[in-house]
């Protein structure tokens, strides 16, 4: 049976077999591995036991592929700079442990990465007079005008003289523009 694959990189995507025998059987002058070895890289090393690396530090991970035989070590699949060589764990690899690989493949590792919590910056607002906001929001580097308004409706949860909320939300990114402070309406329902 004969395959023939029309571009370079279709053997290795579609599976398609390097040599156009099917034979295993070795002739004269040819290795005496099979096509699927050579084209899993098989042939060039013997197979070995992943050992699971889930949980450990990079330098755990790559010591024990490396005593393991893997001559391919590791390849990390996050970006660099998303994770802490020093403390990182793995989350994941493929292939997983236990299983048989060539030695001279790789294991494929991700760590895992918790996201920083926002902190949020900003002088807190709202619950303090308009001096003491506006001397916040000014220290805080606001460089923009600050207006005060009152309310249309009153707000039981604010009390008096106090701002009761403020725009825009995010008023640190509109440096030289407008923010308004809110203080409760007089006028009780």
């Amino acid at each position: 049976m004969r395959w023939i694959c029309v571009f370079a990189w279709l053997p290795f995507t579609l599976g398609c077999p390097l040599q156009t025998s099917s034979s295993t059987t070795p002739t004269a002058g040819s290795p005496s591995s099979s096509s699927a070895d050579r084209a899993s890289g098989a042939s060039d090393g013997h197979a070995v036991t992943v050992p699971d690396v889930r949980g450990k530090t990079k330098a755990e991970a790559e010591a024990a592929v490396s005593a393991a035989g893997i001559r391919g070590g590791v390849q990390i699949g996050n970006d660099q700079g998303s994770y802490d060589p020093a403390t990182a764990t793995v989350c994941t690899q493929n292939p997983g442990g236990g299983q048989q690989t060539s030695s001279t493949l790789f294991v494929a590792i991700r760590f895992c990465v918790a996201d920083a919590p926002v902190v949020d910056k900003r002088p807190a607002l709202v619950g303090v007079s308009v001096d003491e906001a506006t001397r916040r929001v000014k220290d805080a580097g606001f460089t923009g005008t600050i207006e005060v308004l009152t309310l249309s409706e009153y707000d039981a949860t604010c009390k008096a003289d106090t701002v009761c909320m403020f725009t825009p939300n995010h008023w640190e990114l509109n440096q030289d523009r407008r923010m308004t402070l809110y203080i409760n309406s007089s006028t009780r329902p």
